[in-house]
């Protein structure tokens, strides 16, 4: 699929795209890179679009000394200098692709956004759910997203204090450190 191919779909739908690219919403060229990632489906549904995904949510935890911390994303820095800070429920949340099986998309998203290579155990927190919701990323398209929730406790040898810096192509995000509410893992 080609740019103007997706455009002339998103048209078809009447899902405007004027405000794509500018404050929290990302560009055409971006949902374009999702489709070719194969990381998302558009399933055209008699009179609407959606964005179908599966998502992998993954809590990451670590104890140092008595406390129990967790990892949080704190913002994301796209290039053109905009700022987007998503207040996710989880530490992590990567996009699974095609074929993945959940706990290999929780392995990546470890490796890609935290440089983290070792096999860790991870625990299943809850039955994967489905929902529905208008998509912040682009405005006006509805996705359609399966979760799937996991959690982790580092060892101290992956523990960076300062958090962590995850570079890509068109953004950074920057992860720090919050003590948990409870001190249990």
């Amino acid at each position: 699929m080609r740019l103007n191919e997706l455009k002339a779909i998103l048209e078809r739908h009447k899902i405007p795209t004027e405000s794509w690219g500018r404050g929290e919403a990302k560009t055409l060229s971006h949902l374009l890179a999702e489709i070719h990632g194969e990381e998302v489906v558009l399933q055209e549904e008699s009179d609407r679009l959606l964005r179908v995904i599966a998502t992998v949510m993954l809590d990451v935890y670590c104890a140092v000394g008595n406390k129990v911390l967790v990892l949080k994303e704190d913002r994301q820095i796209f290039h053109d200098g905009r700022c987007r800070s998503r207040s996710l429920n989880t530490s992590l949340g990567e996009k699974m692709k095609r074929g993945e099986k959940a706990e290999e998309a929780a392995r990546r998203a470890l490796r890609e956004e935290l440089c983290i290579t070792e096999n860790l155990p991870f625990t299943q927190t809850s039955e994967p759910r489905t929902e529905s919701a208008p998509s912040r990323s682009f405005p006006g398209l509805l996705t359609m997203n399966t979760h799937y929730t996991f959690k982790v406790s580092l060892p101290q040898n992956h523990y960076r204090a300062e958090g962590y810096i995850e570079r890509q192509s068109d953004k950074t995000t920057y992860f720090v450190w919050e003590t948990k509410k409870n001190d249990s893992l």
